[in-house]
C-alpha cells in the first residue's frame, strides 16, 4: 500500500453513501486489489483484499464472492485469514486438472503472498468442495525472496502449453521488476527470467499480468505484460500499465524495449488490474480496485469501503504506434438494462435531467455523433441545481472529467483534480459508452482504446444532467440512449 492524504475509521458524519448497483463491494468493512479470480463451472469467482474489522487497510484476508454475469454479487465470507505465516496478501487461482499439485484431480489452487516475520513469501491453499472450503498447504511457503528483497508478492499463475508436457508459469513484482519462474508441481518454482523497464515515474511494482488476446481484424496474437505502479497515472496516482510484447513459456520480450509502458486507464481509479482464469470463449476478461491510495481511506463511509469496477472484456487494435490494448463493458452487462429513460436522435436543443425515482442512481448510456473535429460536444453533470460532483466533457477529440469533493465533506487535496485523454481524430461516427453507478462513472472512448475511471460521492442520491456544449444545440446531431441498471436477485 501507498500513503494516503487522509486516515479514515468508520467516519459517517450523517453522509448517506449508497451503494453501488452493478460493481462488486464488501458487505462491511475495507475491499482493495480484487485476487483469484476464476471461472469454473459456469459461475465467475472473485476474491479481494479484505479487512474485515474496519473500513480502513488493516490485516488482509481473502474474501468470496461469486456471479452468473459479472455484475450481481452474491458474498460468501472469509475464505483465506492470517495465520502464523501472516497477512494474506494478493495472488491468483487455478484449477490443477491433472493433479500436478498433489491436492488431487481437478482442485482449485490459490497462490498467493504471505506477508509477516518471513517478509513476503509465496505460499498454496488448495480447494476441492467448488471454492467452498480452503485448505492451506502444510509446508507453506513454496517461494522464498531473493536475499536483499523487500517487495515479493502478488503472484500470477497460469498454465503454459498442452495439459501433458506443459508447466506452470508465476509472474511476480520483485521491487521494480517482474520475475517470471516456472514449475511442474505449483509447490517447487524456478525463476526463468525478469523483465524491468525503464519508467519515467515508478514506485514498487505490484499486481502483475501476463496474458495474449486476439487482434482485431487479424490473425495475430498479442501478449501484454501488466502491472500497477505508483506514480505512473494522472496526478500522481499509482495506474495499471501495458506493455506489448512476445512470450514463449520462460521469457517475456517488449516489441519495443525502448518504448515507456502505456497506462490502460486515464482516470485516478483503476489500480491492480488482474484477469480472470479460464473465462469462456477465448475471451480475456478483467477488473480493478476503483480507488487510489492517495484518498481510499479518506473517502466517505458506510460501515465499507471500496469497490471493484466493472468487469471488461480486453483484446488489442494494431495502431501506427504499436499493439494498444482495448477494453469494452462486457456482453452480460446490457442484460441489466431496465427501462430506457432517454432515447434521442437529433440536435440536443435543451438539456436532458434524469432524477431516479426508486433511490437507484445506475445508468448505461451510448452517445453517438456523426460530427468530427470542431464539434463542441456534450457535457455531462452528476450532482443538483448548486454543486457538481464530476463534470465530464465529450468531444470527438477527447475526454475532460473535473471531479469534486461533496458539499460539506472534504476528502482529500488529491480528489478535487482534472483529467483528461486525448482521442485520435475521428474518421467517422465517434461514439461513447459511459457506465454510472452511484458512486463511480467509467468511460469509454475510441472504441474502448481510451478509458478514463473515477469514483465521486454524493450525499444520498444525485441528479444526472446531460447539455450540448457552446452552441452545439443547433448544430450538432447526436444519438443518445440512456438505460437504467437494475440488479438481479443474487444467487
Amino acid at each position: 500500500m501507498s500513503d494516503s492524504d487522509g486516515g479514515g475509521g468508520q467516519e459517517r458524519e450523517g453522509f448517506e453513501v449508497v451503494r453501488p448497483v452493478v460493481h462488486l463491494t464488501p458487505p462491511a468493512g475495507w475491499l482493495n486489489d480484487p485476487n483469484g479470480l476464476c471461472r469454473i463451472d459456469g459461475v465467475w469467482h472473485a476474491f479481494y483484499q479484505h479487512n474485515p474489522a474496519a473500513d480502513v487497510w488493516g490485516p488482509m484476508h481473502w474474501r468470496h464472492a461469486t456471479s452468473a454475469d459479472l455484475h450481481t454479487w452474491q458474498d460468501h465470507g472469509i475464505a483465506l485469514a492470517p495465520d502464523e505465516h501472516g497477512a494474506i496478501f494478493s495472488g491468483s487461482a487455478v484449477v490443477d486438472t491433472a493433479g500436478s499439485g498433489g491436492f488431487g484431480e481437478g482442485a482449485t489452487v490459490a497462490v498467493f503472498t504471505h506477508a509477516g516475520a518471513q517478509g513476503q513469501v509465496q505460499s498454496l491453499a488448495s480447494s476441492v468442495d467448488g471454492l467452498r472450503t480452503w485448505t492451506k498447504y502444510d509446508a507453506n511457503p513454496v517461494l522464498l525472496p531473493p536475499a536483499g528483497e523487500k517487495d515479493f508478492r502478488d503472484p500470477k499463475v497460469f498454465r503454459w502449453g498442452p495439459p501433458e508436457g506443459g508447466h506452470w508459469v508465476m509472474v511476480l513484482a520483485v521491487g521494480t521488476r517482474v520475475d517470471v519462474y516456472r514449475s511442474d508441481d505449483l509447490r517447487s518454482w524456478e525463476r526463468s527470467s525478469s523483465f524491468a523497464p525503464e519508467l519515467t515515474e515508478s514506485g514498487v511494482w505490484e499486481c502483475p499480468d501476463l496474458f495474449e488476446v486476439p487482434v482485431d481484424g487479424s490473425e495475430d496474437t498479442c501478449w501484454f505484460l501488466t502491472a500497477s505502479v505508483g506514480g505512473t497515472g494522472p496526478h500522481g496516482h499509482g495506474g495499471t500499465v501495458a506493455i506489448p510484447g512476445r512470450f514463449d513459456g520462460a521469457v517475456f520480450e517488449a516489441h519495443d524495449p525502448g518504448v515507456q509502458p502505456v497506462p490502460v486507464d486515464h482516470g485516478p481509479d483503476f489500480y491492480a488490474a488482474q484477469t480472470f482464469w479460464n473465462a469462456p470463449g477465448g475471451r480475456t476478461t478483467w477488473t480493478a480496485w476503483l480507488s487510489s491510495w492517495h484518498y481510499a481511506m479518506s473517502v466517505p463511509s458506510a460501515g465499507w469501503r471500496g469497490a471493484l469496477g466493472i468487469p471488461r472484456d480486453v483484446d488489442a487494435v494494431a495502431t501506427r504506434g504499436g499493439f494498444r490494448l482495448r477494453q469494452r463493458p462486457t456482453a452480460e452487462l446490457p442484460s441489466l438494462r431496465g427501462r430506457c429513460v432517454v432515447a434521442h436522435d437529433g440536435p440536443l436543443r435543451a438539456p436532458v435531467e434524469i432524477r431516479p425515482s426508486d433511490g437507484i442512481f445506475a445508468y448505461d448510456l451510448t452517445l453517438e455523433t456523426g460530427r468530427a473535429a470542431g464539434d463542441p460536444g456534450l457535457v455531462l453533470e452528476v450532482g443538483d441545481e448548486t454543486s457538481k460532483a464530476v463534470t465530464l466533457a465529450l468531444s470527438p477529440l477527447g475526454l475532460s472529467l473535473e471531479r469534486r469533493s461533496p458539499p460539506g465533506r472534504f476528502v482529500a487535496d488529491s480528489f478535487e483534480q482534472e483529467y483528461t485523454a486525448p482521442l485520435d481524430p475521428p474518421t467517422g461516427p465517434s461514439a461513447f459508452r459511459i457506465v454510472i453507478d452511484t458512486t463511480s462513472l467509467e468511460v469509454f472512448a475510441g472504441d474502448g482504446t481510451i478509458v478514463l475511471s473515477a469514483a465521486y460521492y454524493w450525499d444520498g442520491v444525485p441528479t444526472l444532467r446531460l447539455a450540448g456544449g457552446p452552441d452545439a444545440g443547433s448544430t450538432t446531431d447526436w444519438r443518445i440512449e440512456i438505460h437504467e441498471l437494475r440488479p438481479r436477485p443474487a444467487g
